[in-house]
Formats: C-alpha cells, sequence, structure tokens
C-alpha cells in the first residue's frame, strides 16, 4: 500500500499498481483509485439532480453508470473509429419534452481539442433534445461556446450553467430549457 496521491485524502492508503508484488494479486486491471476532484464532481453533480427531482422539475434522471449498464458494452464503441462513445454525466427527462437532455459537469477547463470532440460527438446525437453544461467557471463557458461555434448542431440544443447558480437552484436549468418547447400549435386531427 501507499499514501493516496491526492492531498485531500493523506490519510488513506491504496494499492500500489507499480509494485512488482501486487502483479500476483490481481488476476485482471485492479481498480484505480478515486481523485478528491472526481468525488467533488459528483456531489456538485448528485446533489443538483436530488434537488430536481424533489422540486418535481424533473420526471427522471439516468446516471453516466447506469447508462452504460443499461446499453451493455459493445455500444461504447464506435464501429467506424473504434474510439469510446461519449456518454453524458447525466440524463434528465424533463416533463413536456420528448427526448432527455444531457448534462456535462464541468468543473475544470480541459484543452480545446477536447472540446471539440466533445460537440461534434453530441452534435450527432438523435436521442436527446439537447446539452447542457455545468461550468465551474466563465473560461470553461467560453471555450464551451468556441467549440460549440465550429461545430453544427442541427436538431440537438447546447446550453450552459453556472456551477454556483446550479448548487443554489438548480430547477433554474429546467425552467430555461422549457424556452426550446414548441411555441407552434399542433394542427388538430380532422
Amino acid at each position: 500500500l501507499k499514501p493516496h496521491p491526492e492531498p485531500a485524502l493523506k490519510d488513506v492508503s491504496v494499492l500500489d499498481l507499480k509494485s512488482p508484488k501486487n502483479k500476483f494479486l490481481w488476476e485482471g486491471k485492479p481498480v484505480k483509485h478515486v481523485y478528491a476532484s472526481h468525488i467533488n464532481h459528483d456531489v456538485h453533480l448528485y446533489e443538483g439532480l436530488l434537488k430536481l427531482e424533489r422540486s418535481k422539475s424533473i420526471d427522471d434522471w439516468e446516471t453516466e453508470a447506469q447508462m452504460k449498464s443499461r446499453l451493455g458494452e459493445y455500444f461504447y464503441r464506435n464501429g467506424f473509429s473504434g474510439e469510446t462513445v461519449k456518454f453524458p454525466d447525466a440524463l434528465i427527462y424533463i416533463p413536456e419534452m420528448k427526448l432527455p437532455w444531457a448534462i456535462e459537469m464541468e468543473m475544470t477547463r480541459k484543452n480545446n481539442k477536447r472540446y471539440d470532440r466533445t460537440m461534434d460527438a453530441y452534435s450527432m446525437r438523435k436521442d436527446i433534445g439537447g446539452v447542457a453544461f455545468i461550468c465551474r467557471s466563465s473560461s470553461i463557458e467560453k471555450a464551451l461556446s468556441s467549440a460549440k461555434s465550429k461545430t453544427h448542431f442541427g436538431d440537438v440544443k447546447f446550453d450552459r450553467m453556472h456551477l454556483d447558480l446550479w448548487n443554489e437552484k438548480p430547477e433554474a436549468l429546467t425552467k430555461h430549457l422549457k424556452k426550446y418547447l414548441s411555441t407552434h400549435p399542433t394542427p388538430s386531427a380532422g
């Protein structure tokens, strides 16, 4: 064992994956240790989702792990490139909306190419109404907007919210997203 590499978890020990002794303990790949930033990401995400559920702002929600379990391992791979398919952090099912919205929690600034790939992946999705990014900083929001401007989104919608507002009042997101509901009356039958 060795101390956890995350300073916030200095009292926690984890398996030393580089130790020759441990190669004999695991037949497959051992689970990697969790970083505090991942825990922080999930706490913000799930607390907001629970608030949405309790306020009845959504009908249901599904986590990334639940989606992967439901869809099976073969769905993960893109048939053309072999790359992993982009899964959102969560899907939310908003009343009156036909398709769920993808939620992405963006806690750290990533490189521009990664944002470009994310936007390309979402622009091709036909099973969601849109994607909403919850952003910790304005620099993340700007990078996402820049990546979106390079991508043709078609019918998929794009929106964002600052993390502070998500933490305080996540139902503001679902109220805001309802602007995408069609305001045109449907023709009556007969």
